[in-house]
């Protein structure tokens, strides 16, 4: 447990293997390392970022090798994680001024099973699952993201799927709240929605692209905006 009452938290390398908690009270949790080295590193670990202004940065992300993420922060700043394989993302919450919310694998699935909200006054939301060799890299998302204003975009090199094994849920639903902002999701295989899963735009175009698959549908609703579905297979 690393506790920062007023300043930062700057992480070089904590090997870990169990629970993992940081949390910057008022300040940030940044990157102590010049290159892409883990700065959080141990396949077992489940982590929990707090923070005030920011968690990572556009400019140098947090490296991390671990089992499990969860974040809140608050004033200002976004959270910017690059995993090095597997990921699975608990809640994460960002408000107050606003930044985005970016998550990537390297190589490895990326799973969402908290509800992920970014309310700030201003930012994006990247997922995105990549891969360097035969590791499957599917993103899936089994509950809500909220985005209150900026966009969504989600994308696996793999498979996409929405839902969470229970067709009475009605989740996940994945949202953007601003005025025109766009959701945008594409596979490198095919995309999957349960029946109750949902993508909502207020009168931003969302898109949804299987590049070598099916493109199951569930609930899309865009308002004035456009809707493009598109799929080397079928469309379902």
């Amino acid at each position: 447990i690393l506790l920062a009452d007023t300043g930062n938290i700057t992480v070089s390398v904590l090997e870990a293997g169990g629970a993992v908690s940081l949390t910057a009270t008022l300040g940030a949790i940044v990157d102590g390392l010049t290159g892409n080295g883990s700065n959080i590193d141990g396949e077992t670990a489940d982590v929990s970022f707090s923070a005030a202004t920011g968690i990572g940065s556009g400019a140098q992300a947090l490296y991390t090798r671990v089992k499990s993420i969860a974040a809140s922060n608050v004033t200002s700043g976004g959270l910017y994680l690059i995993e090095a394989t597997g990921l699975v993302l608990n809640s994460v919450s960002l408000s107050g001024t606003g930044g985005d919310l970016v998550v990537q694998t390297n190589d490895g699935s990326l799973t969402v099973t908290g509800a992920l909200t970014a309310t700030g006054a201003a930012g994006n939301v990247l997922l995105q699952a990549r891969k360097q060799g035969a590791t499957p890299a599917n993103v899936t998302i089994a509950n809500n993201i909220t985005v209150s204003a900026g966009s969504l975009s989600v994308l696996a090199a793999d498979g996409v799927v929405l839902g969470d094994n229970n067709a009475a849920s009605n989740l996940p639903k994945l949202e953007t709240l601003g005025i025109g902002q766009t959701i945008d999701v594409q596979a490198g295989q095919g995309v999957a929605m349960e029946a109750d899963a949902r993508l909502l735009s207020r009168d931003g175009n969302i898109h949804v692209l299987a590049l070598s698959g099916d493109l199951t549908v569930g609930v899309i609703t865009s308002g004035t905006g456009n809707v493009s579905l598109t799929a080397s297979g079928a469309i379902l």
